[in-house]
């Protein structure tokens, strides 16, 4: 077997011919990682369409809501605005490109952002993703804002969905109001019995709505329907322990009774339609 042996100078040769390729190669893959690095530090443009919403500034944040660095990894984004109108913002929605939307109606937790007053509004980073071009980062758009006085600023096309969910809403609860009240004079034999025939009714009260009432619409009373679920639910949880455990609903704090249950179901239910 014959043996190679190569001279100094080929073996110094060979090594620079090594660096020369290690650094063209770190060259053509740099610019990748910068634009990984930029996107991913980068925060985004912020629009307005709903002006009474005034922009305050945007940065990354933690799960808990806590400023942390951009390179960290599942980051939030906490957009801060400013309500500069003299009216109450009772739900405003935010968009991401064409691609996304984000809509909070605040009546249902009774809440209102007061004139001068600031609003934190967190959302993933990932909604800030462009499904079409991974190198790009979409704008965020404070693009609509509806008052306490049923006014509203912004995307007309948003508007006419937000409204249309708020009156099927306001449509279903009257229906489950009725149901509420009516059930008080009902003659079943046990508070289970009663609760169970309640459920029934309104989970099919539904049914009363008109056909022809938009998606947005039937959106809205669905979410009635499922917040009075909860309230039910926590109503039979309570009577079927023997009225033991506690209701974990605040408004139904101190019940005596199913039927004072009912009365207090209905009166929140009364208080939202007043709102819308």
């Amino acid at each position: 077997m014959q043996k190679t042996v190569l001279s100094q100078e080929t073996k110094i040769f060979g090594l620079v011919l090594l660096l020369g390729c290690s650094v063209l190669l770190c060259l053509k893959l740099w610019p990748v990682n910068t634009r990984a690095v930029s996107k991913q530090s980068a925060l985004p443009r912020v629009e307005n369409k709903a002006e009474s919403l005034q922009y305050v500034s945007i940065g990354y944040v933690g799960l808990d809501g806590e400023s942390i660095s951009i390179e960290q990894e599942n980051k939030m984004v906490k957009l801060r605005v400013k309500n500069i109108s003299k009216k109450g913002v009772t739900g405003y929605s935010l968009t991401f490109g064409n691609h996304s939307e984000i809509a909070v109606d605040l009546i249902i937790g009774g809440k209102v952002i007061s004139s001068g007053q600031t609003e934190d509004i967190i959302f993933p980073a990932s909604s800030l993703n462009n499904p079409l071009n991974a190198d790009e980062m979409l704008p965020v758009t404070i693009a609509f804002a509806v008052f306490d006085d049923h006014s509203s600023e912004g995307d007309f096309k948003i508007d006419k969905r937000i409204r249309d969910e708020r009156r099927g809403i306001k449509t279903q609860l009257q229906l489950i109001s009725q149901i509420l009240n009516d059930a008080q004079t009902s003659t079943e034999k046990t508070s289970l019995l009663k609760l169970k025939n309640i459920k029934y009714h309104i989970s099919t009260s539904s049914e009363k709505l008109s056909k022809i009432e938009s998606e947005a619409f039937r959106s809205g009373a669905q979410f009635a329907q499922e917040m009075t679920k909860m309230f039910l639910e926590d109503l039979d949880r309570w009577e079927m322990s023997g009225r033991t455990t506690n209701l974990t609903r605040g408004e139904l704090g101190h019940c005596r009774d199913v039927d004072e249950g009912f009365r207090k179901i209905a009166a929140w239910a009364d208080s939202l339609i007043n709102k819308y």
